[in-house]
């Protein structure tokens, strides 16, 4: 079974001049850096079960850029934040994480 949750994702700073598929990879490691259960998914190259709503020009920072990931485990949404908060670098955040549904 795995879990929904929806975030906010806010890149400013240097940060702006990743491109899509950088921060998305970012995101990757940083969640298994971080010891976040990141569901896979199936296939002969599984990847983590991770979206942004859009994807943002390079050099544009934006704040609260909506975004949702799956879940193997419950974790609470409040530890979700911490984790995210210590291995991410400055001028990436992950914020106002909430548990959407089961999937």
């Amino acid at each position: 079974m795995n879990f929904r949750y929806a975030f906010e994702l806010t890149k400013t700073k240097e940060m702006a001049f990743l491109s899509h598929l950088d921060v998305m990879r970012l995101l990757a490691r940083a969640a298994r850096r971080a010891g976040i259960p990141l569901a896979l998914t199936q296939g002969f190259s599984p990847r983590p079960r991770l979206r942004l709503k859009r994807a943002v020009k390079l050099g544009v920072p934006f704040e609260a850029e909506p975004g949702e990931m799956l879940l193997k485990d419950l974790v609470a949404p409040q530890e979700l934040a911490e984790r995210f908060r210590t291995v991410l670098p400055e001028g990436i955040s992950v914020e106002n994480i909430e548990l959407m549904e089961q999937a």
